[in-house]
């Protein structure tokens, strides 16, 4: 098995020595990139295992014929050693080295190293004694091997500062000014992928190798849900779980766990001591969301006890903790910024300062959000699938789905003016549709979709077959300012639904899979002939907005919002939602300039911002 699955810079000898297998090359403390196989643990076809200075040729290949060393040695390059020499590589290995390389050969003459199971040594021209560098090949296999595990945080800071010192060079923190021990023991994270649990999930700390702390992250709510770009504080500070994290540039995206509130501890939380590696698990230890990392990982960086240890990079999934960006100030004045961007002087004396990229969208400008979770007039809310804004009486409805229920929300304050339930739709049809949702899904269950037709100030509300009754339900009020009343309903096929619908030029449009058709309500009938259909694979359309003769559609599957030229009916741009803050973007709709995109994602904690959420973006040109 160890032989399956070998690393760059492992070094292989097959010798009279003992078979020795132990293999672990990423080990922090003792890494053992090595192995041994006795001479007469081969299996062999034929022949006699005899090394020696008889101009040998030797080639390894798979046991599928596949040529794994070509013919190597002192038979290829056509020299001679004698019986007391050793035949090596004087370079640097790499992949790029063939056997007819000059740099094979004995020690010309000098003094002969041999240098068995380690990296080669010889005596250059100026009578210097020269080693192999293995660090590039490793660095690489460190560095893949980091990136197969996947983490989805990175360490961005912890304070090396001693309890009894102060920050080196008359230094200061951002957050505590200059204090005696800079703020105590504290990390700094920063998440790099988005949908992050870190419930339970478990933290070790070590120095020297030793460890000295353990613990498990709490179950607080907002720990359920991290969006990339989102900065993780552990200190001394008073547990701070508000979180907004919208705008990419608000203060809204940091969050703070007293140590005291950790869970399980063991040991003590410590950060000052001599090589320290911080890492952190899943509860199950199954997937790593910390690599180790610190310090420790490395060279012993932090000369005193008056130091920060930081990334002087903008942090991102592909840093791992091997990075030559992490380290200290050098013999520069210490900064320190906890629970902020980080800041450093380069070569050059100039001050840097860190930019969370990851908070940014590809294509769109996120303006904000609104939170619907924790809106208690939206307790029973359970799965957002569309958005209308009426801007005549400033009303935001909301279909919920799963709750099969739709909420007239007033969008300055966020207080439900009305809602109507499948009770309420159902019993209208005086049984005809069943009068609730009942356990075979015999009612209006799945409600999908609002529309609403300004010039004769009448809602329509849509229904869906999935796991319901299909129907269509036309509402209507004597003014602006009342609520409105089920007026009459169409009862559809059980095979046909519409997820999404709009009014544009008074014709009420639907969908249908990537298509949009023209609705006719008295006939309960859609024409023939498709208006637009996507021929793209973005998935089917589940939300549309429309102004100034643009149609944005967002679709389900593939997570898209589409831009579309209505009268020419081209596509003009297609954006990925997850790329933009969105996992499952739903309604959409635009008010005063803005786009207003629903996430429908239902794996999200109860009662967390980021819950059925609604962001925000700049209307893209």
């Amino acid at each position: 098995y160890e032989l399956s699955n070998l690393r760059e810079g492992t070094i292989l000898t097959i010798s009279d020595e003992p078979t020795d297998l132990s293999y672990d090359p990423f080990s922090i403390c003792n890494p053992d990139w090595t192995i041994n196989i006795n001479s007469s643990d081969l299996i062999v076809e034929e022949g006699t295992f005899d090394i020696n200075n008889n101009e040998l040729k030797i080639s390894i290949k798979s046991s599928d014929n596949e040529t794994l060393m070509e013919q190597s040695g002192e038979g290829v390059i056509g020299g001679r050693i004698d019986k007391k020499e050793v035949f090596k590589l004087k370079k640097e290995p790499s992949s790029s080295i063939n056997p007819n390389d000059t740099a094979y050969g004995d020690d010309l003459n000098r003094q002969i190293i041999s240098t068995f199971g380690e990296p080669n040594q010889w005596i250059d021209d100026l009578d210097n004694t020269q080693k192999q560098n293995l660090s590039t090949l490793r660095s690489k296999a460190k560095e893949n091997y980091f990136k197969k595990q996947k983490a989805s945080l990175v360490l961005n800071e912890y304070n090396g500062v001693s309890s009894d010192n102060y920050l080196k060079l008359n230094g200061s923190d951002s957050y505590f000014g200059q204090i005696e021990g800079n703020g105590g023991s504290w990390m700094e994270l920063v998440v790099t992928r988005s949908h992050l649990n870190l419930h339970n999930a478990k933290l070790i700390i070590k120095n020297s190798c030793n460890q000295i702390f353990s613990a498990k992250l709490p179950e607080f709510t907002s720990l359920g849900y991290l969006r990339e770009g989102s900065i993780l504080t552990i200190s001394d500070e008073p547990t701070d779980m508000t979180y907004f994290p919208f705008s990419p540039y608000s203060d809204d995206w940091k969050l703070n766990i007293n140590i005291d509130d950790l869970q399980e501890k063991s040991g003590t939380f410590r950060l000052d001591g001599n090589m320290t590696t911080i890492s952190i698990v899943r509860e199950d230890g199954q997937k790593i969301r910390l690599s180790t990392s610190g310090e420790g990982v490395g060279d012993d960086i932090l000369d005193n006890q008056e130091e920060i240890y930081k990334l002087k990079a903008n942090p991102d999934r592909y840093i791992s903790p091997y990075n030559i960006n992490y380290g200290d100030d050098n013999d520069g004045q210490a900064i320190s910024t906890f629970g902020a961007e980080n800041r450093w002087l380069d070569e050059n004396g100039t001050l840097k300062i860190q930019k969370m990229i990851l908070r940014e969208n590809d294509n769109l400008n996120e303006t904000g959000g609104i939170d619907i979770s924790n809106n208690p007039d939206l307790s029973s809310l359970k799965d957002t699938e569309s958005l209308l804004y009426i801007p005549q009486n400033d009303s935001l409805w909301i279909a919920d789905d799963d709750g099969h229920q739709v909420f007239e929300m007033d969008f300055t304050t966020h207080e439900v003016k009305s809602k109507f339930t499948d009770v309420d739709l159902g019993t209208f049809t005086n049984g005809d549709i069943n009068d609730h949702c009942n356990s075979s899904y015999e009612g209006v269950c799945d409600i999908e979709e609002i529309a609403y037709k300004e010039n004769s100030d009448t809602l329509y509300i849509f229904a869906g077959h999935s796991r319901g009754t299909p129907s269509i339900f036309k509402l209507s009020r004597e003014n602006i300012d009342d609520k409105f009343s089920i007026e009459s309903y169409r009862k559809l096929d059980s095979n046909t639904e519409y997820p999404s619908a709009i009014v544009i030029d008074n014709d009420l449009i639907v969908s249908i899979g990537k298509s949009l058709y023209k609705y006719d309500y008295e006939t309960n009938s859609i024409d023939s002939l498709p208006l637009f259909t996507i021929d793209d694979d973005v998935g089917e359309i589940v939300g549309l907005a429309y102004l100034d003769n643009i149609l944005w559609v967002t679709t389900l599957g593939e997570h898209r919002l589409i831009k579309v030229n209505w009268s020419s009916k081209n596509i003009e741009h297609i954006y990925k939602m997850t790329n933009n803050g969105v996992s499952d973007p739903r309604g959409v709709e635009i008010i005063d300039n803005k786009l207003y995109i629903v996430d429908g994602n239902d794996n999200v904690e109860p009662h967390h911002v980021l819950k059925h959420a609604i962001h925000i973006y700049q209307v893209p040109n």
